[in-house]
């Protein structure tokens, strides 16, 4: 019998056994909503946030940094159209790679239809968007700089933190979908 391999595990993936048997308690008796003020409200939102402090202390960051979402797609939304709030523009150059994945291309397209101007950087002949290929194309009017931390389709893993110290040093919003980079 041919038994089938499933190779996108960082678009989705099986419940791990560890992960089911961490949830079940949560499942069965922390099903509350984690806002409300009644204990099935609290318990829901201790474990909402022992999980939030979990993740903080994986990733080096703080509790207060992280945001959860159903996931990648809404996580990007989320990240690309606040950070413009944030920062106030209301137009301006926003720059991305021409591979990112469509969670992020179709944001910018509404953008577009909003009047923000969209660059597309072509990455190298290996798919990463290089700091020269990124200090090229920054200017005074870049509001928003968002390229992949890793690659969906071919696997490539960029130099993000340059990319960000980049964009950092010249005054500019940096984002990028880490998600496949997780894995």
């Amino acid at each position: 019998m041919l038994q089938r391999i499933y190779a996108d595990n960082s678009a989705t993936t099986a419940l791990s056994l560890k992960a089911f048997e961490a949830m079940t308690p949560l499942f069965l008796n922390s099903y509350g909503n984690p806002s409300a003020i009644h204990s099935y409200g609290r318990a829901a939102n201790a474990a909402l946030e022992d999980s939030r402090k979990k993740v903080a202390a994986a990733l080096g960051g703080l509790s207060s940094e992280i945001f959860f979402t159903s996931g990648g797609t809404e996580s990007d939304n989320w990240a690309i159209y606040h950070a413009l709030k944030i920062k106030g523009a209301k137009k301006g150059r926003i720059l991305a790679s021409s591979i990112e994945h469509s969670a992020v291309l179709k944001p910018l397209e509404r953008l577009r239809e909003k009047g923000y101007e969209i660059d597309l950087v072509a990455p190298d002949k290996f798919g990463r968007v290089t700091a020269e290929n990124l200090s090229q194309a920054l200017g005074p009017d870049v509001v928003l700089a968002s390229f992949m931390a890793a690659n969906n389709v071919v696997g490539t893993i960029s130099e993000i933190k340059e990319l960000s110290l980049l964009a950092r040093q010249k005054g500019v919003l940096f984002h990028s979908d880490a998600v496949q980079a997780a894995g």
